[in-house]
C-alpha cells in the first residue's frame, strides 16, 4: 500500500533513532557486516519504510549518534564500563542470569534473550541494555498508526 502525498509519517522518536543507530552499531560492528544496511534495518523496523529510514541516516544527529555509540564500543572494548548498577545487584543479577536453564520455547525468540543474558557478563552493562532494548522492540513492535484524515 502506497502513502498518498496527504498522508503524514510518524515522527521518529527519539528511543527509536537510538535503537536504529545501536542496530547499525551492532550490524557493522559483526564479523560480517550486511552489504545493504537499509535493507537489513528494515527487517527491524518494519513500520517504516525504507526510503523513512535512508532519510533518518543521513541526518547529522543520527551520525553523531552512531559515531558517539561507536566510540562508546571501542572504549568498553578496552576499557571497563563505569557503573549503572551497583556492585552487589549486579553480581546479583549476573548470579541469577548464569544459573537460567536454556529456553524450553520457541516463542519471544527465547533463545536470543537467553544468549543476551549469558553475555551480560562479557558485555558490559550499556550494551546489554542496549541488547535488551532492542530484542523487545523487535519481539513487540511499535503498531502501525493510521493516516490522519486531516487534509
Amino acid at each position: 500500500m502506497q502513502k498518498s502525498k496527504y498522508q503524514r509519517r510518524a515522527r521518529w522518536t527519539a528511543e527509536e533513532v537510538a535503537l536504529l543507530a545501536r542496530k547499525k552499531v551492532e550490524l557493522i560492528a559483526g564479523s560480517r557486516p550486511p552489504r545493504f544496511i537499509n535493507q537489513e534495518l528494515l527487517g527491524f523496523f518494519p513500520h517504516r519504510s525504507l526510503k523513512e529510514i535512508k532519510g533518518r541516516r543521513k541526518r547529522q544527529n543520527y551520525r553523531n549518534l552512531v559515531d558517539r555509540l561507536l566510540q562508546q564500543e571501542s572504549e568498553a572494548e578496552s576499557d571497563h564500563e563505569d557503573p549503572i548498577i551497583d556492585e552487589p545487584l549486579k553480581e546479583a543479577f549476573l548470579a541469577f542470569f548464569e544459573a537460567m536453564p536454556g529456553p524450553r520455547i520457541q516463542e519471544f525468540q527465547a533463545s536470543r534473550l537467553h544468549r543476551i543474558a549469558m553475555e551480560a557478563r562479557t558485555q558490559g552493562e550499556i550494551a546489554t541494555l542496549h541488547k535488551m532494548a532492542l530484542h523487545l522492540r523487535e519481539v513487540f513492535p511499535l503498531p502501525r498508526r493510521r493516516p490522519s484524515n486531516d487534509h
